[in-house]
């Protein structure tokens, strides 16, 4: 199932559609960037659920942007499984990432994708003692 969303956003990148492209069997997300963006502000993340249908925190799958300006409006794909093809946008060849999951991670309804703009990060290396 193919979801398309059409939600007014402040941010500077907007997930536009979400889930398995027909035709392709690919599961991706396609994202909306506005010039100047630097993609490594930003992170998503999905919802799970337990066996009852309520919302947990176990095994979310998450996924940051690497580090990359936008130059013009422009758009991301972002397929879930592993592979080496790129996305094409009206046969433009455009941005694309791979989070290479074994298995979709995106759920037929109900399911819900948390677009998340990072303000700062702050790196702890563990010393392994």
């Amino acid at each position: 199932m193919y979801f398309d969303f059409d939600k007014k956003s402040e941010s500077k990148l907007v997930l536009k559609r979400a889930g398995t492209q027909p035709g392709s069997g690919e599961e991706r997300l396609l994202f909306w960037a506005s010039k100047g963006t630097q993609l490594n502000d930003y992170a998503f993340y999905d919802c799970t659920y337990d066996n009852e249908g309520n919302p947990t925190n176990v095994w979310r799958h998450f996924f940051r942007f690497p580090e990359h300006v936008m130059e013009e409006n422009g758009y991301i794909c972002v397929y879930t499984h592993p592979g080496n093809g790129h996305a094409r946008m009206n046969g433009k060849r455009i941005l694309t990432y791979r989070m290479d999951n074994e298995n979709d991670i995106l759920n037929e309804g109900g399911d819900v994708v948390c677009v998340i703009k990072i303000r700062s990060t702050v790196a702890y290396e563990l010393d392994g003692e």
